[in-house]
């Protein structure tokens, strides 16, 4: 028998949130669905909350060992692997779907076939479930791709996207999204935003994806390089022009030294002429340099690569 949609959950701690995200998902006026929930091993009630649902469309998938962030891009990963559905949604454990958003963007992508992902707008909320404010999202498949230069324009949990084969990928520690994005957009795949809030987001002090790691970035720059041999470009005959005017027009003294240590550790050989320019000294590491080193390699991406097609 067919499936509308396949709804995606991965769960870890999250006893304090979860029945109010559980219960946004099957009260959906939208009711074709199936609601895969993986369970990474919780040690609080977490698990006990699930089993007390009893509706069918529930398919729990219970872990007994947690692996962090490695198992919680494998739990996406186990979710894709077994959804039945035409679409496929992906949904937070801390946060709350507006009653009719899957209906909204079955609706959007039922009547627009070359669009393959379809996100939102989002309304912000505290611990407490009290609204913030409103984030909109970017509009238009060309001003998205334009965006993903420097950031991810779209909301991981308000995603509703076509089966296909790609997958989650380790390649970036914290930022799985941005990849599997990329991949899609490499492969010539159309993505857009609705205007519209379809989902309340929980900001949280704790969150994972929030915590600043410098791994993000010489991992962000490792996959970059992975993208450029496959299309048979060499990085680094492109690099050193491309790279070395953006450190000279847009960063301060105190990035470039950050970056160039980066380049030292890691890649000593492929930034000789940069290496000469600055003197290098250690600087602190933080979610504002994980930023512009994504931005500096995605424009070397979008620059060389024809990806787009409308």
């Amino acid at each position: 028998m067919s499936l509308k949609l396949s709804v995606i959950m991965s769960v870890y701690n999250a006893e304090q949130y979860l029945a109010e995200a559980i219960d946004s998902v099957l009260i959906q006026t939208f009711k074709d669905f199936e609601f895969i929930i993986i369970n990474d091993a919780s040690t609080d009630k977490s698990l006990d909350i699930i089993n007390t649902y009893k509706d069918s469309r529930i398919k729990l998938i219970n872990k007994e060992k947690n692996k962090g962030f490695i198992g919680f891009v494998e739990n996406l990963n186990i979710g894709l692997d077994i959804a039945r559905g035409e679409y496929i949604a992906r949904m937070d454990a801390d946060d709350i779907c507006d009653s009719k958003r899957f209906k909204t963007q079955i609706d959007y992508l039922d009547n627009n076939q070359n669009t393959f992902m379809v996100g939102s707008s989002i309304n912000l909320i505290n611990e407490e479930g009290l609204f913030i404010r409103k984030k909109n999202a970017t509009q238009g498949f060309l001003k998205i791709v334009d965006k993903f230069n420097y950031t991810n324009p779209m909301y991981h949990p308000t995603l509703m996207f076509r089966r296909s084969s790609i997958r989650y990928r380790y390649v970036f520690l914290g930022c799985e999204d941005f990849d599997f994005h990329l991949q899609h957009l490499l492969r010539g795949y159309k993505l857009e935003n609705l205007d519209e809030s379809l989902l309340s987001y929980r900001l949280l002090n704790d969150s994972i994806s929030r915590s600043t790691d410098k791994l993000k970035v010489i991992i962000s720059m490792e996959e970059a390089r992975k993208v450029f041999n496959k299309r048979e470009y060499k990085l680094s005959d492109t690099t050193n022009k491309i790279l070395d005017n953006y450190l000279n027009n847009k960063l301060t003294i105190s990035d470039k030294k950050y970056i160039l240590n980066l380049a030292i550790k890691y890649d000593l050989e492929s930034y000789p002429e940069l290496l000469n320019k600055f003197k290098l000294n250690s600087i602190y590491y933080n979610i504002f340099l994980i930023r512009t080193v994504r931005k500096v390699y995605s424009k070397l991406i979008f620059k060389f690569f024809p990806i787009i097609k409308i």
